[in-house]
């Protein structure tokens, strides 16, 4: 008889014979939590600065769209009531708050200190007639964009 059939085999009547139970094994314990944990941190870090700073080529345009800057607007989008051009946001239409609506847009053609002039004198949204307020946006000295509004 092999020993597999005597390990099979069913003690005999009376006897001693305990089958032996396999002791518990601990699993390894895991390594590396602290450096996951720490790369994790990295990572999270990684992205906060990139969106921070602007890396890459949508990630301000991205930024601006979850915020809702008027920057983002298009004919026929609403703005909300404003004091400051920084607190212009783009809404829904349907949303209480939206009190404008984009009914042109003049890009690239006034600087800041030439938009303020034509202000004073006019509107620089005359091509819409039904254009009642304006925003200016863009950078230093360079010249912006005119987002052209009207009551909603």
């Amino acid at each position: 008889m092999s020993e597999q059939e005597a390990a099979a085999a069913p003690a005999a009547a009376g006897s001693q014979f305990t089958p032996a139970v396999p002791e518990a094994v601990e699993p390894p314990k895991k390594s590396g939590g602290a450096i996951k944990k720490v790369l994790g941190l990295v990572v999270v870090a990684a992205v906060v600065i990139a969106v921070k700073v602007g890396l890459g080529a949508g990630l301000g345009e991205l930024w601006d769209n979850i915020t809702g800057s008027v920057t983002t607007a298009s004919v026929g989008d609403c703005v909300n009531e404003f004091q400051d051009v920084d607190d212009a946001k783009v809404v829904d239409c349907a949303d209480p708050a939206a009190k404008n609506k984009v009914v042109g847009l003049v890009e690239d053609k006034f600087t800041k200190t030439a938009f303020s002039a034509q202000m004073a004198v006019g509107n620089p949204c005359s091509a819409f007639p039904t254009a009642i307020a304006a925003i200016w946006y863009g950078t230093g000295t360079g010249t912006g964009d005119v987002w052209c509004l009207a009551a909603k």
